[in-house]
């Protein structure tokens, strides 16, 4: 963060030649530097890869335990969509 703090002035100072105001382009720097806090790191990037190529594998080699274990961990209210989806793929 002490990277982060240290643009704090450079952008702002930027952002009032630009003609922004000052208070607007404050608010603007704490969001963003906000949102750094917990943004995805590279690490996440990598292993949610992995994941969705091993999601896409399970998919596309063994449907019905792939669609079976979506609907048991993480149904998000999308039971329809899923069955029918399951049903298309003939992972019957």
């Amino acid at each position: 963060m002490q990277l982060i703090s240290q643009l704090e002035h450079v952008f702002i100072e930027g952002a009032v030649t630009k003609g922004i105001d000052r208070d607007i382009a404050q608010d603007v720097f704490d969001r963003l530097s906000g949102f750094g806090s917990y943004s995805f790191a590279k690490s996440h990037a990598a292993s949610f890869a992995v994941l969705v190529y091993q999601s896409a594998w399970l998919w596309k080699y063994h449907p019905l335990a792939f669609f079976v274990a979506l609907l048991n961990n993480h149904p998000m209210g999308f039971y329809g969509i899923l069955v029918t989806e399951c049903h298309r793929q003939r992972c019957t």
